[in-house]
């Protein structure tokens, strides 16, 4: 388990992960704002990145995943051969966006969603993560286990 991009160990280790999620959530982060545009007959939607300088970060990656839920395989063959495996979060398309630096303020983007049509929309959902570096006094990650 990764938490914040800092700490890394292994998910089944209750007290550390909470640790680890109660110092993350302590630490200020830059802040994503995503909303649609346009009407219902578009796949747009408007993003927005702010507040790098005061998550402490030189610069961030900004990515576009697009997940679709309710997603089901039926296995042929091997240990799950005959069954039928449901999925949530599947992720159909995952973009690098931009590189933004904190110095240079908020980015923003207005982008039309490319969705192949064999995914079904109504199952479809927009995720945006900033992906940052150069944290500057950034607590030391729990070592690894």
């Amino acid at each position: 388990m990764v938490v914040d991009g800092l700490a890394n160990f292994n998910g089944s280790e209750g007290s550390v992960a909470r640790d680890a999620v109660k110092l993350a959530a302590r630490q200020p982060k830059a802040a994503v704002f995503i909303e649609l545009a346009g009407d219902a007959r578009e796949d747009r939607v408007a993003v927005r990145v702010d507040r790098l300088e005061a998550a402490k970060v030189d610069r961030a990656d900004v990515f576009l995943a697009i997940a679709e839920d309710d997603v089901s395989t039926a296995v042929k063959a091997g240990e799950n051969g005959g069954r039928t495996l449901s999925h949530t979060g599947v992720v159909r398309s995952l973009v690098r966006l931009a590189e933004i630096e904190a110095k240079r303020g908020a980015y923003t983007a207005d982008l039309v969603l490319m969705l192949d049509r064999s995914w079904r929309r109504a199952n479809l959902r927009p995720s945006f993560s900033c992906r940052t570096a150069g944290r500057a006094g950034s607590p030391a990650p729990p070592p690894a286990r």
